[in-house]
This record gives structure tokens, C-alpha cells and sequence, in this order.
């Protein structure tokens, strides 16, 4: 019903992030609080992938502050983003240019989609492409284990397991 909210730019929303501390503050903060109420279900994490979020980079400075020992991929559509990204992360974090496909079983212990992915979000549920996925979603869409992000940006982060 709410689906139209797929349409708003989530590109454009980034972007006014990028531009704004205290955005990039506010966005940490809550989802550092859902990955932290998360991760005790987690099963070991060494290796993590990111998808997407090459413009602010807020999954991947999380995973650093809540997963320290876990190496940490993103995987971006557009190479541009990834020139934004670098300048907010450490140079431990790999970049690579390349699309997901939500199918394709990914080299990681944990894989977290962003809520602009484009692809079939009921397939990453029903077969997680990772021994862990995280799931950003809309704040109605319940998964089988999930937290809120934040009730204004009407996000949570469901967890997914095979």
C-alpha cells in the first residue's frame, strides 16, 4: 500500500546526508542501535559485504564500530559513489564495482542490503544469498528477526539466516 514511498529518491535522501552532519550523525546513531540489538543472533562474522552504500557509507563504518574483526566489502552499482565513500572510511574497507543480484551466493558470513535495492526482496528472505543477510526494509515489512532503525525514517533491519 505504502510502495509509493519506493518512488521518493532514496539516491536524492542520500545525497542530503552527504550534506549534512548532523543527518550523518542521526542515521549513525539509529542504525548503529539496530545492528547492536542484532548482532547476538549473528553467527560468527569474519568477512562482510556491503551492498550498495557508496554515497554515505553508514553500514560500513557500523559493521567497523559493532563487528571490529570483521573485514568488510562494499559492492556498488556506481563507481562514482565509491569515490564519494572513500573519503569517510578507513582504507581497510574494499571497494569494488559491481552489481547484486540476490541470487548469487556472496564470499561472506553476512550481507547487508540496502533498502534501494531494486532486486527481489522476498528471494533474499526465502533463499539468503549468505550464511547471514541483513535486510534494510520499510518499517511494516516484519521479518522473522528485526528491529526498528527509526520510526521518522520508517526503516527497520530484518535478519535473515540460512
Amino acid at each position: 500500500m505504502l510502495r509509493w514511498l519506493d518512488g521518493i529518491s532514496l539516491n536524492g535522501l542520500e545525497r542530503l546526508v552527504l550534506r549534512r552532519p548532523r543527518l550523518q550523525r542521526f542515521v549513525l546513531r539509529c542504525h548503529e542501535r539496530a545492528l547492536r540489538k542484532l548482532a547476538p543472533a549473528l553467527p560468527p562474522i569474519s568477512r562482510v559485504t556491503v551492498v550498495g552504500g557508496g554515497l554515505f557509507p553508514r553500514s560500513a563504518l557500523i559493521v567497523g564500530r559493532v563487528l571490529p574483526q570483521a573485514a568488510v566489502t562494499i559492492l556498488e552499482a556506481q563507481p562514482s559513489h565509491l569515490d564519494i565513500a572513500r573519503a569517510y572510511l578507513p582504507d581497510s574497507v574494499h571497494l569494488t564495482a559491481g552489481r547484486f543480484d540476490g541470487q548469487t551466493v556472496v564470499d561472506a558470513d553476512l550481507v547487508i542490503v540496502p533498502l534501494a535495492y531494486q532486486g527481489d526482496r522476498r528471494r533474499l528472505y526465502a533463499a539468503p544469498p549468505a550464511p547471514a543477510v541483513l535486510v534494510h526494509d520499510w518499517i511494516w515489512a516484519v521479518g522473522p528477526r528485526g528491529v526498528v532503525v527509526s520510526w521518522l525514517l520508517l526503516k527497520r533491519l530484518n535478519l535473515v539466516t540460512r
